[in-house]
C-alpha cells in the first residue's frame, strides 16, 4: 500500500482545459487529508477551433503556456514541492495535441498527462466538495468547453459515468449566439443538448443537480441568493446572461470577457440536463479534477 505523502508537504495540480487554465495549490495533512489554499485561473479558449481544423490555435497555444509559465512560478514561491498537470478534451483531440505537450514540459518543466474521458469522470466525482449533501438521487455535471462529465450517483455512491463531447466552447462555436446571445439560438443549444444526451439512462427525477467547475461558480454570482435555487432561478439568471454582451456579463461577473462568452451555452447545457433529471434543486461547486488530483496525491496514490 502506497504511503501518503510527507504531512505539510505542498503541491499544485493544473488542468489544461478546453476553456481555461486553471491551477490549484493544496497541502497535504498527518493523515494523507488535503487542503487547498491558492487558486489561480487564465481563459485561453484553448478549444478555439479545434473541431473546425483538427488542430490547436497557435495563438491559444501560445496564450496557454504563457499561461502556465506564469501560474508555475506561483506555485513554487508557494513551496510546491511537486506539480501534477492534466490535459482535457482539446488537447487529446487535436492532432498537434502531443506537440504541444511537449511545447509546455520544454518551457515549464511540468509533466502533463492527457486524460481520457473515464478518468475526468472519476477524478471528478473524487474532487467532488464533501460539503455536499450525498444523500438520495444525484447528477453531477462538470460542464467544460470541450466536454461535459456526467455522473449520477445514489447515497454517495457513484452508479455510471460518461465524457460527452459537448462543452460551452464548443456550443457557442458551433451555434454561434451573437453578443448580446440571441435568445433563440441559446435555447436552440438546449435542446440539442437534450437530443445529444437523450439516449443516456439519466433519472427522471433527481434531489440535486450539482454543476461543479466554473459553470457552476460563474452561474453563481449571477444568482440573487446562495446555492441551492431551484431550476426556476436559473432560468431567470439564463435570461439575464441574454440580456447582456459579453463585455457587460464580465464586468457583472468579474470574469475574463472570453470566458462570459461562452457561459450562457454552459447555462444552456445545465439547464438541458435538468429537463431530463428533474432536480429538486441545483448546486453550484468550485470542486473538480484538481480537488481529486490533489486527494490522491496526498493519499500516495499518484
Amino acid at each position: 500500500m502506497s504511503e501518503p505523502a510527507e504531512p505539510g508537504a505542498i503541491i499544485a495540480m493544473f488542468d489544461l482545459g478546453s476553456n481555461s487554465v486553471k491551477m490549484s495549490v493544496g497541502r497535504c495533512g498527518e493523515d494523507g487529508s488535503s487542503r487547498e489554499f491558492a487558486w489561480r485561473s487564465a481563459t485561453t479558449r484553448l478549444s478555439a477551433g479545434v473541431d473546425r481544423t483538427g488542430m490547436l490555435n497557435p495563438d491559444r497555444m501560445d496564450a496557454t503556456v504563457a499561461a502556465l509559465e506564469e501560474m508555475a512560478m506561483q506555485a513554487s514561491a508557494l513551496g510546491a514541492v511537486r506539480m501534477i498537470a492534466v490535459a482535457t478534451e482539446a488537447t487529446r483531440i487535436a492532432s498537434n495535441g502531443p506537440a504541444f505537450i511537449q511545447r509546455i514540459e520544454q518551457a515549464t518543466g511540468i509533466v502533463v498527462q492527457t486524460i481520457a474521458g473515464d478518468r475526468e469522470v472519476e477524478l471528478t466525482f473524487l474532487g467532488l466538495s464533501r460539503a455536499i449533501d450525498r444523500n438520495g438521487t444525484m447528477v453531477v455535471a462538470d460542464i467544460g468547453g470541450g466536454s461535459t462529465e456526467l455522473i449520477v450517483a445514489v447515497d454517495g455512491q457513484m452508479i455510471s459515468g460518461i465524457s460527452l463531447p459537448i462543452g460551452s466552447g464548443r456550443l457557442t462555436d458551433e451555434f454561434p449566439p451573437g453578443d448580446p446571445p440571441n435568445g433563440e439560438v441559446i435555447q436552440t443549444m438546449r435542446a440539442q443538448v437534450r437530443r445529444r444526451i437523450g439516449h443516456l439512462e439519466l433519472p427522471a427525477r433527481s434531489d440535486r443537480l450539482v454543476i461543479v467547475g466554473g459553470t457552476g461558480e460563474f452561474l453563481g454570482r449571477l444568482l440573487p441568493r446562495d446555492f441551492p435555487v431551484p431550476p426556476a432561478l436559473v432560468e431567470t439568471a439564463l435570461k439575464s446572461a441574454c440580456r447582456m454582451t459579453s463585455a457587460e456579463l464580465s464586468r457583472t461577473i468579474d470574469v475574463n470577457v472570453d470566458r462570459a462568452r461562452v457561459l450562457p451555452a454552459g447555462i444552456a447545457t445545465a439547464l438541458a440536463i435538468a429537463d431530463i433529471c428533474c432536480p429538486t434543486v441545483i448546486i453550484g461547486a468550485p470542486s473538480g479534477i484538481r480537488a481529486g488530483l490533489l486527494r490522491l496525491a496526498c493519499a500516495g496514490e499518484l
